[in-house]
């Protein structure tokens, strides 16, 4: 629905599924929320959607940025990339949003 420009029957549909199926299997359901709450021009809520999930998801999102968080943020991407070859980092596939 969501790919057909249906926002309101993806919300309605996706919101089915998170609320019927384990949390770690509604992931795409709860990014097809954000879409849709982007689409509709409800950016403040696609944000808040989107910091609670990631923080259900146990990722830690300071209140405030500090050099530490900072510095500490640029380890841990350093460490997580090193897993990588450069080209396999620039090869990587992005999904882009055309109308950003």
């Amino acid at each position: 629905y969501f790919a057909v420009g249906d926002h309101s029957l993806a919300e309605k549909h996706a919101m089915a599924v998170i609320d019927n199926v384990p949390f770690e299997d509604s992931l795409v359901s709860q990014y097809i929320i954000i879409r849709v709450l982007d689409n509709l021009g409800r950016y403040s809520e696609a944000v808040t959607y989107g910091l609670d999930l990631l923080s259900r998801l146990k990722f830690d999102i300071p209140s405030e940025v500090t050099p530490s968080a900072v510095m500490k943020a640029m380890a841990d991407t350093g460490r997580a990339c090193s897993a990588y070859s450069f080209e396999q980092i620039t090869s990587t596939h992005h999904i882009v949003d055309e109308k950003k």
